[in-house]
């Protein structure tokens, strides 16, 4: 009965879920440009039936999408805006460790930021690391993640905080178009025991809408 219930109300719990893909490069986006990105990520195994000696029994995956835009400050920083699944708000900072933006070098920044999620029912904290290669039309990236939520609402549930790496490129495929294929790999415990398993990988999928290269 509770995991017909957990199916049956998948849509909210859809809604609550924090932002896991990163679909960003180290490189921080050219000073004054805005560039609108969006995000389709799935969790396979999401949801998991349990059989009487709590053991996975049946499996069900899940997506869902962000909508994000960066914003171009200096050579060495940008600043994004992210609305999870359309249940909240987060802002981002990313920094270049670099002392010159070199584009025809690797890059590695750091990135962090803030925000409400589960229609304001948590706060949400993240940092991370990101490297990325030379600026061609397929440029590589990697890194490392933290995200944690705080209940704000005394209705919340706890939750514990998720790390993990992360992976993918991004490929220009237009003048003013690329995409970048990513997979997440995270230890993240289900706060509403919806799944027995801890390690979920998140496949995702961002597109990107930029200036046309000159």
């Amino acid at each position: 009965m509770r995991n017909r219930l957990a199916a049956t109300s998948l849509p909210l719990l859809l809604a609550g879920c924090i932002s896991y893909p990163v679909g960003t490069t180290a490189r921080p986006v050219p000073v004054g440009e805005f560039q609108p990105n969006v995000s389709v990520y799935f969790v396979p195994n999401g949801i998991e039936t349990l059989d009487d000696e709590g053991t996975p029994n049946e499996s069900m995956a899940y997506s869902s999408v962000d909508f994000d835009g960066r914003w171009g400050l200096t050579e060495r920083s940008d600043l994004g805006l992210r609305v999870p699944s359309a249940s909240g708000v987060i802002l981002t900072y990313k920094r270049l460790l670099s002392a010159v933006n070199d584009p025809d070098r690797p890059a590695v920044s750091v990135i962090g930021g803030g925000g409400v999620v589960n229609f304001g029912n948590h706060f949400f904290v993240e940092g991370g690391l990101i490297a990325s290669g030379r600026e061609s039309d397929f440029v590589p990236y990697v890194g490392v993640r933290g995200m944690h939520v705080f209940p704000i609402s005394s209705g919340a549930v706890s939750d514990t905080p998720t790390v993990g790496f992360f992976g993918g490129g991004r490929l220009r495929v237009g003048t003013t178009f690329s995409l970048s294929p990513e997979l997440g790999v995270y230890y993240d415990e289900s706060a509403l025991g919806l799944r027995k398993r801890n390690i979920i990988f998140i496949p995702s999928i961002t597109f990107h809408w930029h200036r046309e290269r000159r």
